[in-house]
């Protein structure tokens, strides 16, 4: 009788079990099916903005005076039908230093900053995602001895980059070398005699007198970067065929260490 008990008791822990692992099965299935309900309607709300704009751009930004600079390039050239969309930047989206500087750092920390925010939206949205995303990167160069400051900007569709640059001007040689010492530019600005008030956006249009700013470089960086979209077969054929040929090269190259490997197993290699 006590076995009898036993045994029963060790049916009911064990259907117990069973309707719990149910339970779980089941709430994990919702949870699973939730989240592909979400990440569907996001890929159905992007595709249905898609349809009705022709450019749906994302610009990554906390500054309303970048965002406005950006939206200012899209019209300056003349896109007929775009929607700039704003999500929060992550200061270390541009994996480059705070001040680049050199065109190649430029435009690397102009593409990071694209492709890190394509990347995190697609991790967000479970796939593919339709938009274009927008890079902002200021840095300076060297350029016969002086010290140009610029902006680049790239736009990243989660397989082709498209770039553009500003006009640049020439910094004053004193905020040149300390911004290359890691100080900031507002603060190599201000011990140049910048005033505190115009070491930010207003620094260009301070040394100007109104006639340049970091606002029309950025607008003017954007509406170049537009080009290859507004004109991408004639670009994606471009590139198709410049992949071509570094395959070819490639493969020809590695063809040649081969046959050389293959002729010196054989004895038939050069001699000393």
């Amino acid at each position: 009788r006590g076995g009898e008990k036993h045994s029963s008791k060790t049916r009911e822990s064990g259907r117990r079990l069973q309707r719990r692992e149910r339970r779980m099965a089941q709430d994990d299935g919702n949870s699973v099916e939730q989240k592909t309900v979400e990440e569907a309607g996001a890929k159905e709300e992007v595709g249905k903005r898609k349809r009705e704009v022709e450019y749906l751009i994302v610009i990554c930004s906390d500054s309303d005076s970048e965002i406005a600079a950006a939206r200012r390039g899209l019209e300056l050239a003349e896109v007929p039908s775009f929607e700039l969309q704003v999500e929060a930047s992550s200061p270390s989206d541009s994996e480059v230093r705070e001040i680049p500087i050199s065109l190649e750092e430029i435009m690397e920390g102009a593409k990071n900053r694209a492709q890190n925010a394509w990347t995190r939206s697609k991790l967000g949205r479970g796939g593919a995602d339709l938009r274009t995303w927008l890079g902002i990167q200021v840095g300076m160069l060297e350029v016969g001895g002086k010290s140009m400051e610029l902006v680049g900007c790239a736009m990243f569709d989660g397989k082709f980059y498209h770039c553009g640059l500003s006009s640049a001007f020439e910094l004053p040689r004193q905020v040149a070398r300390e911004m290359t010492t890691g100080v900031s530019r507002r603060e190599a600005f201000e011990d140049a005699g910048v005033p505190a008030a115009s070491a930010g956006q207003g620094v260009l249009s301070w040394l100007s007198n109104g006639t340049a700013s970091r606002s029309m470089q950025i607008a003017q960086a954007v509406s170049l970067a537009i080009l290859p979209l507004r004109n991408f077969g004639m670009f994606t054929r471009m590139e198709g065929k410049h992949n071509a040929a570094k395959t070819a090269r490639e493969e020809e190259e590695r063809q040649a260490e081969e046959d050389a490997r293959k002729a010196h197993s054989e004895g038939r290699g050069p001699t000393a």
